[in-house]
């Protein structure tokens, strides 16, 4: 977690999401944690965690917690199925030639599973680099819960 004061604005993230439609992170609404995931159907670590995801999502949804999967890299064909695979109903962009994962200076640039939480000012409040857990997300949002 970064200390309220030393935190910065989320660059803009908008794209094309799988479905062929514009998704973007000011889509998700004004005022909420949004965890941004990046991931890609060939990750294997990715495989393991995505599924824990998608039920932290659906179970988060209520207390305005949001989620938006960046798919780095991938065949079309082989992320829309593995999207399906974990039960995610939560957007994801596509990010077919990395520009968008460039935007975020802060994670590694050829190393997923990584996550960028944004706290409620559209401040980035935490990143875990590797495999997120649900404990993890429980106690980030806890915290960012807390905060005025």
């Amino acid at each position: 977690m970064y200390a309220v004061g030393h935190r910065h604005r989320m660059p803009v993230l908008a794209g094309t999401g799988m479905d062929g439609q514009p998704v973007s992170l000011a889509s998700l609404g004004p005022s909420k944690i949004v965890f941004v995931n990046v991931w890609a159907s060939w990750c294997a670590p990715c495989r393991e965690e995505s599924p824990m995801l998608a039920r932290s999502a659906s179970a988060l949804a209520p207390r305005g917690v949001r989620f938006l999967g960046l798919d780095e890299e991938d065949q079309p064909q082989s992320a829309r199925a593995f999207v399906r695979s974990t039960g995610s109903t939560y957007p994801h962009l596509v990010d077919d030639d990395g520009t968008l994962l460039r935007k975020l200076r802060m994670l590694p640039q050829g190393g997923i599973p990584s996550t960028l939480v944004i706290d409620r000012h559209g401040l980035v409040a935490a990143r875990v680099i590797g495999k997120v857990t649900a404990t993890e997300i429980r106690r980030i949002v806890g915290v960012l819960e807390g905060e005025a």
